[in-house]
């Protein structure tokens, strides 16, 4: 048996405010989500927008990634040539990402930025190698 109810303009909206006010009460339960623990480094941003490099770093194959995009003079866009070192050698990393972008002997801002911002991930790398226990095979 259906029943039908008939419902003022002002009986809905004071059932849908009393909705939303009950719903508004009840507490978020967000999902609980791993933290990232792997060592990171803010990016490198160029002036006005022209350039940004990211460094990223793999704990389960110890690697560096660092890649990033710039700014061309006819105002578009292109992706830099990520290099990824596995030995984390920080003059290898920054001479060749320099070199695959055409910036080799140009930007030492850049290169400097590059040496600084690797020095300073692998010394979170290092911290964060010693605080995970070794494996045992």
């Amino acid at each position: 048996m259906k029943k039908i109810i008939k419902l003022t303009e002002k009986d809905l909206t004071r059932i849908v405010k009393r909705v939303i006010t009950e719903q508004a009460a009840a507490p978020v339960v967000a999902a609980a989500t791993k933290p990232d623990t792997r060592p990171s480094v803010s990016p490198i941003y160029g002036a006005a927008g022209t350039s940004t490099v990211t460094f990223t770093y793999d704990t389960i194959n110890d690697l560096i990634t660092v890649q990033g995009s710039a700014k061309m003079p006819d105002g578009t866009y292109r992706a830099l040539v990520k290099y990824s070192d596995i030995p984390q050698n920080i003059q290898t990393i920054v001479t060749a990402f320099m070199s695959r972008n055409g910036f080799e002997g140009k930007q030492p801002k850049l290169k400097q930025d590059l040496e600084s911002k690797l020095t300073e991930l692998k010394g979170k790398i290092d911290t964060y190698k010693k605080s995970k226990p070794t494996q045992q095979k």
